[in-house]
């Protein structure tokens, strides 16, 4: 693990890592050089249509493909990490912060670059983030 939950901010991991965006660092890059995001492009849409309703959203991951399943759960868990309380007075990245962010980078149009969409996340996608 590279951030490890329990360790404190004042000292370091041990991993050797006590910056929590060293962490976040690696991970958004390892999602952006994905050729595919974690929710495939082609189902897109999709994801957006359900974002309005937990149960929904739910119903769309079981249906996912095992992997990007898989990656998707790993990836909701390691962003939960970042919701402590002194993580994010570390980061000063809230959840309606970290959400949307985190989420650019999980699931895109065809043809999108991850940061394509930082300044364009709609209302839609900023729901996705919180159900999911």
């Amino acid at each position: 693990m590279l951030f490890t939950p329990g360790a404190s901010l004042t000292r370091k991991s041990q991993d050797g890592i006590d910056d929590p965006h060293v962490a976040a660092s690696l991970f958004k890059l390892w999602l952006r050089e994905l050729e595919e995001p974690v929710v495939p492009s082609v189902l897109y849409n999709e994801a957006l249509a359900c974002s309005t309703s937990p149960g929904e959203c739910i119903d769309f991951v079981t249906r996912l493909p095992t992997y990007n399943r898989r990656v998707l759960l790993f990836a909701i868990s390691f962003f939960q990490q970042f919701m402590r309380e002194e993580v994010v007075e570390l980061t000063k990245m809230t959840p309606p912060n970290l959400g949307p962010l985190s989420l650019s980078y999980l699931i895109r149009r065809s043809g999108c670059p991850a940061d394509a969409g930082f300044d364009s996340i709609n209302t839609r996608t900023e729901h996705l983030a919180y159900n999911i």
